[in-house]
């Protein structure tokens, strides 16, 4: 399970540190596909994020997290299709 913290933008999954991520965004028949090398989201990204409308998607993909171990473990995707008006 990926959750996102609103306050502060942090992403964590099912316990484990997430070291970095790609986020994917498609509207208005544009591709962004944006990078972050912690758990956080970059600027960029949360300045992306406001501009969504209704039926845009949202990917995070290439998730890497560090396990008990300290090995660096690939996660799947998570896609989200986006309704503002819930």
């Amino acid at each position: 399970m990926v959750l996102a913290n609103k306050k502060d933008y942090r992403l964590t999954a099912g316990g484990y540190n997430i070291k970095s991520f790609r986020m994917l965004i498609i509207y208005k028949g544009k591709v962004v596909d944006l990078k972050s090398n912690s758990n956080k989201l970059t600027e960029k990204m949360k300045f992306h994020i406001k501009k969504l409308e209704d039926g845009n998607i949202l990917s995070f993909h290439k998730i890497i997290v560090i396990d008990s171990k300290g090995e660096d473990v690939k996660l799947g995707s998570l896609a989200l299709k986006i309704k503002n008006n819930i």
